[in-house]
């Protein structure tokens, strides 16, 4: 029987909500209730950047490079984070492609690419 997580796959992802959402009526804010910056402890929790261990399961993060909603810093700041804690990541950019990968050509490679991950690792 397979316990926790056994592999993630992120496409374009939040990492990071400390810094991030902090208008009003944003979905940030909305989803915790106050902005933020306004509710640092809650938003750290709900950040995956603050939850890096060596232990993580392997990571593919997929992330548009023009990406107009959640900055591809995101992804590369969790990438970085994993990396360095010895867990397994991989961080492919895709170039020319905004948030839901609008603007890119090859959203079924996106799936493969994708599928081919679970199926390496579950």
């Amino acid at each position: 029987m397979l316990k926790g997580v056994a592999a993630v796959v992120g496409w374009y992802p939040l990492t990071d909500a400390r810094g991030a959402g902090d208008q009003e009526g944003d979905v940030l804010t909305r989803l915790l209730g106050a902005k933020p910056v306004d509710v640092p402890e809650l938003a750290a929790r709900l950040s995956p950047v603050t939850h890096v261990t060596a232990e993580a399961p392997p990571f593919l993060l997929v992330h548009g490079r023009d990406d107009a909603t959640v900055p591809a810093a995101q992804s590369e700041a969790l990438h970085r984070l994993l990396v360095e804690a010895g867990a397994q990541s991989t961080y492919q950019p895709v170039p020319g492609a905004d948030h839901c990968f609008e603007g890119y050509g090859d959203i079924a490679g996106l799936i493969e690419t994708s599928v081919a991950f679970f199926s390496n690792h579950l």
